[in-house]
């Protein structure tokens, strides 16, 4: 249990650190205008999303019960819970990343209603939207995933998934820097990066 929790605590330390270079290296890139606030703005939705989904009430509604499955009946019991929560967790995530990304504009006019006012900024957030929105699907899957190794034990995993988040950010806009000199392209690397990792 001590060591658990020096891996979980080491990988949040680590994230936090992560977090922090992560933050600089945007500022650096981005600094604030037009591209910043419209990056800011897309991935508010994505991320309010992740909290509902990856932190929410999936892991609320299904950890307790995938928890008295295995203890009760059996690990055999307790997989096939866990691929049918999985299956209706894909189905689930992939019409919201789907609707999302079709709803775009209206989301961007729901959380950034004066951006409509200026074309370019408008549909640039609109393009970062839908880039990022698969990251809803990506995210609650990992929760669910999450939620399975740390009641069978397995810790180091789960904890490090932000840590990967971060890393992926800060390679997109390295990589991205190497191959654009425009900030709106560059965001739209940086945007990969958050659904990749």
């Amino acid at each position: 249990m001590v060591r658990a929790a020096g891996v979980v605590g080491g990988a949040t330390l680590l994230s936090r650190i992560l977090g922090a270079v992560r933050d600089i290296v945007i500022a650096t890139f981005f600094g604030t205008g037009m591209v910043s606030d419209a990056f800011l703005a897309a991935f508010r939705i994505p991320n309010l999303l992740r909290r509902l989904f990856g932190e929410g009430s999936l892991s609320i509604v299904f950890v307790p019960v995938y928890t008295d499955t295995l203890y009760q009946q059996g690990r055999g019991e307790a997989d096939r819970l866990a691929n049918s929560a999985l299956r209706s967790a894909a189905l689930v995530l992939a019409l919201v990343t789907l609707a999302g990304m079709a709803m775009a504009p209206w989301l961007v006019r729901l959380i950034a209603p004066g951006f409509s006012d200026v074309g370019e900024k408008f549909a640039i957030t609109v393009d970062l939207t839908r880039t990022m929105f698969p990251y809803i699907f990506f995210v609650g899957m990992l929760a669910l995933c999450m939620g399975i190794l740390n009641v069978l034990g397995h810790f180091a995993a789960p904890a490090l998934a932000p840590v990967f988040l971060n890393l992926a950010m800060i390679a997109a806009i390295g990589i991205g820097s190497l191959w654009t000199g425009s900030k709106a392209a560059l965001a739209m690397w940086l945007a990969a990066g958050v659904t990749v990792g």
